[in-house]
């Protein structure tokens, strides 16, 4: 089984200056056949794996999804549902893994469960708007808590939440990657700040 995790550092022949679908189209044409990538939810590079690698199964990184749920709602919600949904969301992070409490699977449909009762419970809240004087315009009340709860939802309706309960050989994150490489990667290019495109690729390669 091969599993391939990817995060913003990975290049390719083709010059960009910032991560765009047709880069990371031509970076998947690359790589081996894989059965699992590993990745963050960036929007372009979830539709080129779709569209290269069909049969691939996608696990997005834990972390950059508590990352984003946690930048959305900060870490002091105003809100009773954002203080409950980051609960949640800090459950899926730190609790939602192998440990020694309870088994994976129990704790995967505890997450299930409480992410469900959560929407029961302030669906109508997430619902509210608010209007413009003139009565022509209005935006969601509360954007930020309902588009975390959309965030956590939408993953877990893709099946891109759990995918490493599958296998072993599945890691939950791509910290590995991003810790173990390219963190020294942007080390080095911080130490040569203002190179040109071209000597900051050949640093990298």
């Amino acid at each position: 089984m091969n599993v391939i995790s990817t995060d913003m550092e990975i290049t390719s022949e083709m010059k960009t200056d910032a991560e765009k679908y047709l880069t990371w189209k031509e970076v998947i044409k690359q790589l081996p056949e894989c059965d699992y990538f590993i990745c963050d939810a960036q929007k372009g590079l979830l539709k080129a794996i779709l569209e290269e690698r069909p049969n691939a199964k996608i696990q997005i990184c834990i972390f950059h999804i508590w990352k984003t749920i946690r930048t959305k709602l900060t870490l002091h919600p105003e809100t009773k549902a954002g203080k409950q949904l980051l609960e949640i969301a800090r459950f899926l992070l730190s609790k939602v893994k192998e440990g020694k409490d309870l088994d994976l699977e129990t704790k995967i449909e505890l997450f299930k469960n409480w992410l469900e009762d959560w929407y029961n419970n302030y669906k109508d809240f997430i619902k509210e708007r608010t209007y413009s004087l003139d009565g022509k315009r209005w935006f969601y009340t509360h954007r930020n808590v309902r588009s975390a709860y959309r965030t956590l939802k939408k993953h877990l309706d893709n099946n891109y939440l759990f995918q490493f309960a599958t296998s072993k050989n599945v890691p939950r994150t791509n910290n590995g990657i991003e810790g173990g490489i390219n963190s020294q990667i942007k080390r080095l290019i911080g130490m040569h700040r203002g190179s040109s495109y071209y000597t900051r690729n050949n640093i990298i390669m």
